[in-house]
């Protein structure tokens, strides 16, 4: 059974068993994430399993919708010293433009803010990536700085956006 402040109105956060590594891998990549220096593209099955357990207190969560793999939400870099840690998503193609990120990302924010004693949450985004920075507004994320030609992905450079979301504002929704 699922614990409820791990559910959210459309999927369930839960650890990712190794059956579900290859459908994470594929999803990893097919939406061409930011790649992290420790996860190489296209995602490795190392680099997924790296990824998938984590260790506390960074941790990867699937996102489920009726027990299938929709996806992954983690966060990671957790600084309990200043009180801060990342957050980061991926959504299958399958299950994009559906509300289902804004409400991993919901589940999720819910979970850092009552578990962990972090006071600001940060993520970045590529600035062509207007689905996602969407979801983030909407959710109360702002936009904190501008990284330019921060990446040099398919024969140009792309701008990356940080954006950041304090415990007060969240819990003042």
């Amino acid at each position: 059974m699922d614990p409820d402040y791990l559910t959210g109105t459309q999927c369930v956060l839960r650890d990712i068993p190794e059956s579900d590594y290859p459908a994470l891998q594929a999803i990893e990549n097919s939406v061409r994430l930011e790649a992290d220096d420790d996860l190489p593209y296209p995602q490795t099955p190392d680099a997924i399993e790296k990824m998938a357990t984590m260790k506390a207190p960074d941790h990867c969560f699937g996102i489920y919708v009726s027990h299938e793999l929709a996806g992954s939400v983690a966060v990671f870099g957790v600084d309990f010293l200043h009180q801060h840690a990342k957050v980061g998503i991926a959504i299958s193609p399958d299950f994009q433009h559906r509300g289902l990120g804004t409400d991993a990302l919901t589940v999720m924010m819910n979970f850092c803010f009552a578990q962990m004693p972090l006071h600001k949450i940060k993520l970045t985004v590529f600035v062509d990536n207007i689905a996602a920075i969407h979801c983030y507004e909407k959710l109360g994320f702002q936009l904190a700085g501008r990284f330019k030609d921060e990446y040099f992905r398919n024969g140009r450079f792309i701008d990356l956006l940080a954006y950041e979301l304090m415990r007060s504002d969240w819990l003042a929704k």
